[in-house]
């Protein structure tokens, strides 16, 4: 949990960032870890949230949940990073 727990707070919106704003690999795991770190209890709802859509999906038979579930958490994600990073455009 030690070790897990920043890599998945570096990784959340890295891609986002090396994908839309050019960020270098380094300079996007930083800056996805410093915006976590700093939002850090709207991003402690956001993951309890999706905890709890993830076990609703796991419910759900024949992976039906997660056809469902993850065009949903990737489209929670965008959105959270352009409420963060490009709160201005919004």
């Amino acid at each position: 949990l030690l070790i897990i727990l920043p890599v998945s707070m570096a990784s959340w919106f890295a891609p986002a960032l090396i994908l839309f704003d050019d960020f270098s690999a380094g300079r996007a795991l930083w800056w996805s870890l410093w915006t976590v770190l700093t939002n850090a209890l709207s991003m402690l709802l956001f993951a309890l949230l999706l905890g709890g859509g993830w076990l609703l999906a796991i419910i759900i038979p024949y992976g039906i949940g997660f056809m469902l579930f993850l065009p949903l958490l990737m489209a929670a994600t965008y959105m959270g990073y352009r409420a963060i990073f490009h709160s201005a455009e919004i």
